[in-house]
């Protein structure tokens, strides 16, 4: 009977090893990242904040605004033309629909490259074909509204979009993702800023739909996320803990 409780004790021991093991490899984790999406909500909270004040700030010429000025979703003014080097950006979906994001050179006044995101278009139906895109490139001068916009980092180009068979092939040009790197090599002038210059509304000349989003997921979902993340780890140790007074009640009852 007294070997039987040894045994019994024994792999209680075991069983408490594994899950203290469990907890003390899981809990840290979940916390982690919890405080880690709190962390992003707050980011985003204050990108937020940023956009606003920015955003109602008065627009100026590019000639009038140094580099250093020219942030996300500050207003600008650019002066200038169209010329006939566009890409799609490939996989946009708006309300449902598949379609791309077309990127035009713009060349200003004073000879400065700017890469012109028009907007949203619906994709024909299908791939082979190329979207219809209306206006002429440099028909004549014309002064566009909008803000400079980078994103938290760039995506490599697939070797498809890289091979000798992409430089030939006709305007507008698929692409995958904005790769500055590789864009570049495709136009003949270099871009002078590596991050586009999103239209403001759908009334700028050229443009097409406009909607644009500030952030994917924002500060209230990454709160949500956090939430979660956190009500893990209150579970985690709330199981960990009657697991564990289950398995020494269980061993105190064999003792009797």
């Amino acid at each position: 009977m007294l070997e039987e409780v040894h045994q019994t004790q024994k792999a209680s021991s075991k069983v408490l090893l594994k899950i203290g093991l469990f907890c003390l490899i899981f809990l840290p984790l979940t916390l982690f990242l919890g405080f880690w999406q709190l962390d992003r909500a707050d980011y985003k909270a204050q990108m937020l904040a940023d956009q606003q004040g920015r955003s109602a700030l008065p627009a100026q010429a590019l000639s009038e605004l140094s580099a250093g000025e020219l942030q996300n979703f500050r207003p600008v003014i650019i002066s200038g033309q169209y010329e006939q080097e566009s890409f799609l950006l490939d996989n946009k979906i708006y309300q449902g629909k598949v379609g791309y994001e077309l990127l035009s050179r713009f060349s200003t006044e004073d000879g400065r490259q700017v890469l012109v995101n028009r907007g949203w278009l619906p994709a024909p139906k299908y791939r082979s074909e190329a979207p219809r895109l209306h206006g002429r490139p440099g028909e004549q001068p014309i002064s566009l509204e909008g803000f400079f916009y980078v994103s938290d980092g760039e995506i490599p180009l697939l070797d498809e979009y890289t091979a000798e068979s992409f430089a030939n092939n006709p305007w507008p040009r698929r692409i995958p993702t904005l790769a500055w790197s590789e864009l570049s090599r495709y136009l003949p002038q270099a871009l002078n800023w590596q991050k586009e210059f999103r239209l403001a509304n759908s009334e700028q000349p050229g443009a097409y739909r406009i909607d644009w989003k500030t952030a994917e997921v924002g500060p209230e979902k990454h709160l949500a996320y956090a939430w979660q993340w956190f009500a893990m780890s209150a579970a985690l140790i709330i199981l960990t803990a009657v697991a564990s007074y289950k398995l020494v009640e269980r061993d105190e009852h064999a003792e009797k």
